[in-house]
């Protein structure tokens, strides 16, 4: 699995978004988050069951399409920022 997500950061497809940690010194318990270059790829991608909610989708969507945002913003901005999420 990790080599599948090596491939598609490479092929700038896909980015991870570190965990915000105020003391570097502590370990981390989560793992970076992955999202897909665009929201539309990831609705278009994701799998459906009977079970799920258009909600849980949706926000998930949301979520990756205001990454997408803040990357861009942050690409286009003269000050050095990084992206994180908590």
């Amino acid at each position: 699995m990790e080599g599948f997500r090596e491939v598609h950061e490479d092929l700038l497809v896909a980015y991870r978004l570190p965990v915000f940690t105020k003391r570097a010194q502590r370990a981390t318990v989560a793992h970076p988050k992955f999202y897909f270059f665009d929201a539309g790829v990831y609705r278009s991608l994701r799998p459906t069951g009977p079970l799920d909610r258009p909600s849980e989708i949706d926000g998930a969507a949301l979520e990756g399409l205001v990454a997408q945002h803040l990357r861009a913003w942050i690409a286009y901005t003269p000050e050095a920022h990084e992206l994180f999420y908590w």
